[in-house]
């Protein structure tokens, strides 16, 4: 299957999990990506192998530039743009230990939360939107998080900013879809990355809230955001998808039903 054939994308975040998979998925779906990252060393052996319609460029997300010449490289690379995923965040172990309550975080924290989760993306759109428009179509999927949609005990600058990324894509939809850019965005649950893997307490913990066999894999994110940025997916825009396992669906007492039923 070639959903992506002919399309021209860039992907933020490429050497992360989900980034990872997200490349690979548009490569076999004919799609050519420009991985961009902020470390060219782990970007570029990651573009060598998928091969020639791929290419890594340095993307540095606390700086508006150098995000503006992440998109116009891709553009002079391969003559245009179809897709942008705003899969890049701020999810460094130091930001998230810094990453409390309200009272008790720092507003650096804060700040840097929001910087990296919504002005950059604010940032990847500015610069992609004028490029879809001249080619008549295009497709922006942003990478937000179940954690905008509830509160918790902690990662308050976090989850504020996937929310506000959520209301983002809403905007960007609203303001350009006649013009035939679409914004979509995708709200991932658990996904068990390579810093989870090993997490058995995590995995544990979340499991029995989740309504599917199994946790989330990074290749089910990625085959969403195939889907929302192929043609397939042209009268959709606007929407915030989950791809949780059915966490969001189901009243907060399932797990103890669950349980008490020996499940």
């Amino acid at each position: 299957m070639e959903r992506l054939k002919g399309k021209v994308a860039i992907v933020t975040g490429a050497t992360g999990g989900i980034g990872v998979a997200t490349c690979e998925r548009f490569i076999r779906e004919g799609a050519r990506v420009a991985l961009a990252a902020r470390s060219l060393e782990r970007a570029a052996p990651l573009a060598d192998r998928l091969g020639p319609d791929a290419f890594a460029v340095h993307c540095e997300l606390s700086d508006d530039a150098s995000i503006k010449a992440a998109i116009e490289a891709t553009v002079s690379r391969f003559g245009r743009l179809d897709i942008l995923v705003n899969n890049a965040a701020g999810t460094d172990s130091r930001l998230h230990r810094g990453d409390t309550t309200v009272v008790d975080m720092s507003l650096e924290v804060w700040d840097e939360a929001m910087n990296l989760n919504v002005r950059s993306a604010m940032i990847a759109c500015r610069c992609a939107i004028l490029h879809m428009i001249s080619a008549g179509a295009g497709s922006i999927i942003n990478t937000a998080s179940g954690s905008g949609h509830v509160g918790d005990m902690v990662r308050t600058a976090y989850g504020a900013s996937k929310a506000a990324l959520m209301t983002l894509t809403k905007y960007v939809a609203t303001q350009y879809g006649r013009r035939g850019v679409r914004c979509n965005a995708i709200a991932p649950g658990l996904i068990v990355i390579d810093k989870v893997k090993d997490n058995k307490h995590m995995q544990d913990f979340i499991f029995p809230h989740v309504l599917t066999p199994r946790l989330g894999a990074p290749d089910d994110v990625a085959a969403l955001a195939a889907f929302l940025g192929s043609d397939e997916s042209g009268y959709i825009t606007g929407q915030i998808i989950d791809c949780d396992g059915g966490m969001m669906a189901h009243q907060p007492h399932f797990a103890q039903a669950m349980a008490g039923q020996g499940a």
